[in-house]
């Protein structure tokens, strides 16, 4: 029995975390995700998007201490231009990444786009997550 109400408790708020996020990753429904990823194929090799046009060549850029290329800062403002489009899944994002510019991304830029959308979650009020009362109490 008590196995049970720990099981049935972890499986409520698992639920109740899940229902928070959108469930189009960051969007309503399927055709405004469907609608944004055409934007995001579209713009992102010698548009709005393309990250060679997102940083300039002049410029030192660092985050967290660590120093970024032109090319990584390029991608770094790529996940922030997706989050600011409305995307929410980092791993939507980076699964998306290599369709969007049509070639495997190198493992540093994936590194810079994560980067990026974590840094956005953290700057954004929306995003802010609930303090877990439960674990402080032992539940699950």
């Amino acid at each position: 029995m008590r196995h049970f109400c720990a099981t049935l408790t972890c499986s409520v708020f698992l639920l109740a975390c899940a229902s928070a996020q959108q469930p189009y990753h960051g969007f309503s429904d399927q055709s405004s995700l469907d609608r944004n990823d055409l934007i995001v194929l579209k713009e992102s090799i010698g548009g709005s998007l393309d990250p060679n046009n997102l940083a300039m060549e002049d410029q030192r850029y660092t985050h967290d201490n660590q120093a970024y290329n032109r090319v990584e800062e390029g991608y770094y403002q790529w996940g922030q231009k997706l989050y600011g489009m409305g995307y929410r899944d980092v791993f939507y994002i980076r699964a998306l990444a290599p369709h969007a510019f049509r070639h495997d991304v190198m493992v540093v830029y994936d590194h810079a786009i994560e980067k990026r959308v974590h840094d956005a979650e953290a700057q954004d009020p929306a995003h802010r997550k609930e303090p877990n009362h439960h674990a402080d109490a032992g539940i699950c």
